[in-house]
């Protein structure tokens, strides 16, 4: 939804005491304040020349958003509609996040997968969403085979093209996940890279019982999502966070996030500046703390939760990242109950 934006530029939601960059890996480090008070990010600000459209979904609760905290304290509040979603993931997003995810990142995220997922070559993964493709190749460079589902038809065929570029076997369709059915019996299923919570919360939840659905008995479901309990604490010390994306060549993209603790979502404003235009809009996530993910998951007949931290390691509330591993019980007690062996 687009929008013009406006109001006070000294409010406190936009004018943070620190900022997060991300390096060429798009990974979120310390980094130099990315605006100032009443200021703009000197990055957009100077791009000459460049025409703006401004846009929003949901803006964080402040007077210049109009919004207050009664509307959003229903986590549905602010979710995206479909829309904002095919914005926040379209031809900018690509263009941006393949200098920031290289080939190196790639392998190293594919590699994690694969350990925490206890994937061996052979096993049948559905990479959901699969975007352009960058987890599914490298999935199946590992002798994986891998079938990508994601809603976005071009992404779709970027994936399906770069893999035949590469001679990699990789399955890939349109379809939305919400609605997604599959009888494949995957072994495993991944969600990677905050990929997520975007809509409301039966719209993820309809996801988890479809994914469930498309798994063996056995098989396990990876999300990789950020720490809620980290960004709480860092939102206590300040606010918003920026991530200032890799530059390609003078186009850039920087999201600057909010969370509202009533809300249970995080509020993100991006900009893109890409070939003379600038172009703001709004795109929120649910934020589900492991309790929930644990319930959520029991609720779409998922086992045995586990949650680990950035690289697979130990978890708690230091680590930036949320690794979520889940299974479907040995036993599908989906089927048809038995007497004396006859159905």
């Amino acid at each position: 939804m687009l929008r013009t934006r406006a109001g006070n530029p000294h409010s406190s939601t936009l004018a943070p005491s620190s900022a997060a960059v991300a390096d060429r890996h798009g990974v979120q480090r310390d980094g130099d304040v990315a605006e100032k008070p009443g200021g703009r990010s000197p990055s957009a600000a100077g791009a000459r020349g460049a025409r703006r459209t401004d846009g929003a979904a949901c803006a964080p609760d402040t007077a210049e958003s109009g919004m207050h905290s009664a509307s959003n304290s229903r986590p549905d509040a602010c979710a995206m509609s479909d829309a904002d979603l095919d914005m926040a993931f379209d031809s900018d997003y690509e263009h941006f996040m393949r200098v920031a995810h290289d080939d190196a990142f790639n392998r190293n995220e594919a590699q994690l997968i694969a350990e925490v997922a206890e994937l061996t070559p052979g096993m049948r993964v559905l990479d959901a969403p699969c975007g352009y493709g960058r987890i599914s190749l490298e999935l199946a460079r590992r002798g994986l085979r891998v079938h990508g589902v994601d809603r976005r038809p071009p992404l779709v065929e970027s994936a399906l093209a770069d893999a035949d570029r590469a001679g990699l076997s990789v399955s890939a369709e349109v379809a939305d996940l919400r609605s997604f059915r599959s009888a494949e019996g995957f072994d495993a299923a991944v969600m990677w890279f905050t990929s997520f919570g975007y809509g409301s919360d039966e719209d993820s939840r309809a996801m988890l019982r479809n994914l469930r659905g498309a798994l063996r008995p056995g098989g396990r479901l990876v999300i990789d999502t950020f720490n809620p309990m980290y960004q709480y604490a860092r939102a206590h010390a300040q606010s918003p966070q920026f991530i200032v994306w890799p530059r390609v060549g003078s186009d850039l993209m920087l999201d600057r996030f909010t969370i509202e603790h009533d809300a249970e979502r995080v509020l993100a404003q991006r900009t893109v500046v890409r070939d003379g235009e600038v172009r703001d809009f709004s795109w929120s996530l649910r934020i589900l703390v492991p309790g929930e993910y644990r319930q959520w998951l029991a609720d779409a007949g998922f086992v045995d939760v586990d949650f680990r931290g950035e690289q697979g390691g130990s978890f708690d509330w230091t680590k930036r990242r949320m690794i979520v591993i889940a299974r479907t019980p040995e036993t599908d007690e989906r089927a048809t109950p038995t007497l004396c062996g006859l159905r």
